[in-house]
């Protein structure tokens, strides 16, 4: 009887520990918010928040100042919940992106962010809209994706 119950207690102990974790034992976590808790200087203060999410994949671009920061996560499914590791972190000067509007690559496989930032100068520009300089901008991206 002793066994049994140190068996029980054992098992829900181990039960305990694992529910209460916020990381999977391969880094994962179970919501974004912890995934972003892992990178916390990137996210203590920001001017403007910017995300994206498709299929297999989610990015939040940050602008801090002068600063844009693009981070990445991979996400997987593990039993019908999505989890999400950080898998990329980059950061640009706007500065220097304002120079021309070409197309900035960040990262790499399983997929890639490409962006650049433009003047809003027309309606019809679609992106994320933020004021630098007091000049209204539009953060555009696009995603390249491996098969």
């Amino acid at each position: 009887m002793k066994k049994l119950l140190f068996t029980l207690s054992l098992i829900l102990s181990l039960t305990f520990i694992f529910s209460a974790c916020s990381t999977t034992f391969d880094g994962y976590s179970y919501n974004l918010d912890d995934a972003r808790k892992n990178e916390s200087s990137i996210y203590e203060e920001y001017d403007y928040f910017f995300a994206a999410e498709g299929e297999g994949y989610y990015i939040d671009f940050l602008i801090r100042g002068k600063q844009l920061s693009i981070v990445k996560f991979d996400t997987k499914e593990q039993n019908k919940t999505t989890l999400y590791q950080i898998k990329s972190k980059a950061t640009f000067s706007i500065d220097e992106a304002l120079i021309d509007n070409t197309w900035t690559k960040s990262g790499a496989f399983p997929f890639q962010v490409e962006w650049r930032i433009i003047e809003k100068d027309t309606e019809e520009a679609e992106g994320f809209e933020f004021v630098y300089n007091n000049i209204t901008y539009m953060l555009q991206y696009r995603i390249e994706q491996s098969k």
